[in-house]
């Protein structure tokens, strides 16, 4: 799902946007995108990597991409120590767009962690899978003012009892190449108004 809406934002005209792997328990991001999973966000987070170490671009233009990076464990510790923060302030100068990918809401508290850095969260439910409870329980951790909206995937077709277009079917091609983009620095100025975390 943000890969799909990174794809989108990025595909406005003049509207730079990074996709953010921030689902350090099991990143699938980068799998996805056909790239290596570090250095990324966890060697940031760690001190052991610098912002613009870990910012991919590909061949979509103005989509940049930054991996979850390497397995650690201490996943909201890590999350919470303050450089996701400092991350996220020194990327909403250079991007119009930050979409951030995260572990499940429930029973982590991973996802609270990060929609607090955020001007805004959607709700991902899986249809007919995540039960009613399990949602209401994630609504609740997150601050109400900051939920966009929720989006509701894998609906299945009533004709086929087939999901109406898999999750990896709408990813980009795989055979796109990223790579490091040491272009980017922070006396960019941004393209458009305010960048929007979500």
């Amino acid at each position: 799902m943000a890969a799909n809406l990174a794809q989108v934002m990025a595909c406005q005209q003049r509207c730079r946007t990074l996709l953010l792997d921030a689902d350090l328990r099991s990143p699938s991001l980068h799998r996805a995108l056909g790239t290596s999973a570090s250095p990324g966000l966890s060697d940031y987070l760690l001190g052991e990597a610098e912002e613009s170490e870990i910012i991919q671009s590909g061949q979509i233009e103005n989509l940049f991409f930054a991996a979850a990076g390497r397995p650690v464990s201490g996943q909201s510790e890590l999350l919470s120590n303050g450089r996701l923060k400092t991350f996220l302030d020194g990327a909403g100068s250079l991007f119009d767009w930050i979409i951030i990918d995260s572990t499940a809401a429930m029973p982590v508290s991973d996802s609270g962690i990060i929609a607090n850095y955020c001007h805004g969260t959607l709700l991902v439910v899986r249809s007919n899978s995540t039960p009613f409870d399990v949602v209401r329980k994630a609504r609740e951790k997150l601050r109400p003012e900051r939920i966009l909206g929720v989006v509701l995937n894998e609906i299945r077709s009533e004709s086929s009892g087939r999901s109406k277009g898999g999750y990896q079917e709408k990813v980009s091609d795989r055979s796109h190449e990223w790579k490091l983009d040491r272009n980017l620095s922070s006396s960019e100025p941004p393209i458009g108004g305010e960048p929007q975390v979500g």
